[in-house]
């Protein structure tokens, strides 16, 4: 009948493979999906994206020939360190373009100009001479009856061995992992094919270099093992629409993205060997936080929450590695500014340019349109919603539920139905 309601124990649920902690976790992580650790080298001492593919626009029609040029100095250190720094100064260019296109008023932008140069927090690219931000390390609590764990390894096609070799090359080179032959843990890795590229049906049509599969593949890996045997971190993530309430009457919003944001985060030595994973038969140790333990999403969240103290709910909010800033007029607006760069810079963080817009009156942050006047769910988002396959199973009806709750507040009577 309507209304009856029933409960059901967890230990029910995870025996039809509904595995509520892993729900919220991945609900807390739901906006680092689209993003994963893809890469695309430019050179051993470097890892990033095409700065082109974040811009409509083609301004700098030298990019490729400038990821050649990158490759034939790339053993002379200072040399490729001045042109990741121009690459750094391009995109500057190019954000504060896009800034003045937008209709920043003309009588401030010398102004705007004179705070966005002053500071040494823009990246393109990941750099591996860049040292880990200065902010507490995540330590990791194993349960008392924690065991060492050591995974089997997976059968692979060549492409996704191939992949594997070229990508922890890359992160040994930058100095995110180190190979440790000896450590007690070792979790499995998945490769898959990042969504909207190739399938894997393709991969038999031709020879793919190494860049190719790099741009088509991602790196995941399964911690699940090592997550049931930590003792998870006390806290929440925020309420979104708690504390979205906070940008009403802004006239100026602006959204930051950190760079790889959790490479920047640095990971305390005694927690490093638990997040130990297996490529191709070798065991990595990374010396950075990675994406899929239980407390990763947390731990950044806070870091960015306590970084950022000052201005939190009054001038800003932060997501994991998105961050918005507001203000009610243009000078208040550039004195935040002012103060977060600062932030940024004291802590030793890295925000990509091509990723962020300095001046908007509305804004797409984590899946929701801003401004002003109020929220409103991403049109995108809707539809891609409206198209989801009616569930047949306990795996897809979980997906339904957890992409259905993240609009829960905009669905009138979501929970009478």
């Amino acid at each position: 009948q309507d209304g009856d309601e029933f409960l059901v124990s967890d230990g029910t649920l995870k025996q039809i493979g509904i595995d509520i902690s892993r729900l919220l976790e991945q609900v807390a992580e739901k906006q680092r999906l689209d993003e994963g650790d893809d890469i695309i080298p430019r050179s051993a001492m470097e890892v990033g994206f095409d700065m082109l593919e974040e811009w409509e626009e083609e301004p700098l029609t030298s990019n490729m020939s400038d990821v050649h040029r990158l490759r034939r100095v790339g053993e002379d250190p200072d040399r490729v360190r001045d042109a990741m720094m121009a690459d750094d100064t391009k995109g500057v260019e190019l954000m504060m373009k896009q800034t003045v296109e937008n209709g920043f008023p003309q009588d401030r932008v010398a102004d705007l100009q004179r705070i966005v140069t002053s500071v040494d927090v823009w990246r393109t690219k990941f750099r591996a001479d860049d040292p880990p931000a200065k902010v507490e390390p995540m330590e990791i609590e194993l349960k008392p009856d924690a065991r060492h764990y050591r995974c089997a390894a997976r059968k692979l096609n060549p492409y996704e061995k191939r992949f594997l070799d070229a990508f922890a090359a890359i992160l040994l080179e930058a100095g995110v992992i180190w190979k440790n032959d000896r450590s007690k843990y070792c979790s499995p890795v998945n490769p898959v094919l990042k969504p909207g590229g190739i399938h894997k049906r393709d991969l038999k049509s031709k020879e793919w270099s190494d860049e190719e599969l790099l741009q088509h593949f991602r790196l995941t890996i399964d911690y699940r093992v090592i997550n049931s045997m930590t003792v998870p971190s006390a806290g929440a993530m925020p309420f979104q629409v708690e504390i979205l309430e906070h940008v009403q009457g802004a006239v100026v919003l602006a959204v930051f993205d950190l760079i790889k944001g959790f490479w920047q985060m640095p990971l305390a030595e005694a927690s490093r060997q638990v997040l130990s994973f297996m490529v191709n038969g070798k065991i990595m140790t990374p010396t950075r936080v990675m994406q899929g333990h239980v407390d990763s999403a947390l731990y950044f969240q806070k870091t960015m929450e306590n970084v950022c103290g000052s201005l939190l709910y009054h001038n800003l909010l932060a997501w994991i590695d998105d961050v918005l800033l507001f203000a009610k007029s243009i000078d208040e607006y550039l004195e935040k500014l002012e103060t977060f760069l600062g932030l940024m810079q004291t802590h030793g963080l890295k925000l990509n340019p091509l990723k962020c817009r300095l001046y908007n009156t509305s804004v797409k942050w984590c899946g929701r349109v801003i401004s002003g006047q109020g929220v409103k769910h991403d049109p995108a988002r809707v539809e891609a919603l409206q198209g989801i396959p009616y569930p047949t199973n306990a795996g897809q009806l979980q997906q339904f539920l957890c992409s259905v709750n993240w609009m829960r507040d905009h669905i009138p009577g979501y929970a009478t139905r």
